[in-house]
């Protein structure tokens, strides 16, 4: 019988040593960051990966969270357009995402690529700008004639690629020499590629202004901090994947209002989106350990433990950087 145990961190390992003298072990103390395994059987421990790392390739729904206004965004300028080849409106040239590091952009480009059933093709091109993306555009073109599918190119470290400096004048230039062509199908332009080019980054003001303003970037946007209600709609997300995939968990008095509030933004600084993840996953992990206490108690535990990765004042520099782009 296979036996699946998922991944464990380990902050120090333990470490024996021989004492020369008389030939007995002696172990370092060792420290981990996991719940015990003893009380726990595996078929839980399946349970909660099936519930956090799913294998499939996911839609936006099932992959993110929250993030309303975004998937709202992404589907009507790109995504249905797609899934309706008759519409008279234009696919999309090139689409920014941004955000603070951390939300999930990554995340949100490979659920789009997956719900319009693209081709998902990710470079980072950061010594070979041109080659790299040539190489790319060639290849989505190739996959068209083979598929009959588009190609999203998620292009990452645009910021450093892309902005107003002397040395990256040539990839700017580029980029819009190329921009024109990618939305086209080879049937419709012999130089056309059937792919769009999504820029993902999460300084978006350094990004040159030719192209931020150009009308061949069709979308730019935002994966914003999680609101009061996208934390909370997080939460029960991952507890009701988890009572689908068989767990049992008291939710009757769980006041999501107050977890809610302890991971919003506050004098001590701002969680990443990935961080609710974590939050809720490993509060689950101890509850399926102890089920006497309740769950509530074991998330407000983990989200009180967990470090807040933004500080106060880099979440203030990302709502200065959002109004920046919304003027522009």
């Amino acid at each position: 019988m296979n036996l699946t145990i998922s991944p464990v961190k380990i902050n120090s390992l333990q470490i024996r040593k021989i004492n020369p003298s008389n030939g007995l072990n002696i172990s370092t103390n060792l420290k981990a960051d996991t719940i015990s395994f003893k009380s726990i059987s595996f078929k839980e421990m399946e349970r909660i990966n099936k519930t956090f790392h799913s294998s499939k390739k996911e839609n936006l729904d099932e992959k993110i969270a929250g993030m309303q206004k975004a998937k709202a965004k992404i589907r009507a300028s790109f995504i249905n357009k797609i899934k309706n080849p008759n519409t008279k409106e234009s696919i999309p040239n090139g689409i920014i995402v941004y955000g603070h590091e951390g939300s999930g952009k990554t995340s949100f480009i490979e659920a789009t690529a997956n719900e319009s059933d693209c081709n998902l093709l990710e470079i980072l091109p950061f010594e070979n700008f041109t080659n790299e993306i040539e190489d790319s555009l060639i290849y989505a073109r190739n996959l068209y004639n083979k598929t009959g599918k588009r190609t999203v190119i998620l292009l990452k470290g645009s910021d450093i690629t892309l902005d107003d400096s002397s040395e990256n004048e040539d990839n700017v230039h580029f980029i819009n020499s190329i921009l024109d062509n990618c939305a086209k199908t080879p049937d419709e332009s012999k130089d056309g590629f059937a792919a769009t080019i999504f820029f993902e980054t999460s300084k978006p003001q350094l990004i040159s202004k030719k192209l931020l303003s150009s009308n061949k970037i069709s979308a730019i946007i935002n994966i914003p901090f999680a609101s009061n209600e996208e934390i909370i709609a997080i939460i029960k997300n991952y507890i009701n994947r988890y009572k689908q995939n068989g767990g049992k968990i008291d939710t009757d008095n769980i006041d999501y209002e107050k977890l809610a509030e302890i991971l919003m933004p506050n004098q001590k600084g701002c969680h990443i989106n990935e961080s609710y993840k974590y939050v809720v996953q490993r509060a689950i992990e101890k509850y399926a350990k102890d089920p006497s206490i309740p769950f509530e108690k074991y998330l407000e535990d983990t989200a009180n433990k967990k470090r807040r990765y933004y500080t106060q004042s880099k979440y203030m520099k990302q709502l200065e950087i959002n109004d920046l782009i919304k003027e522009r």
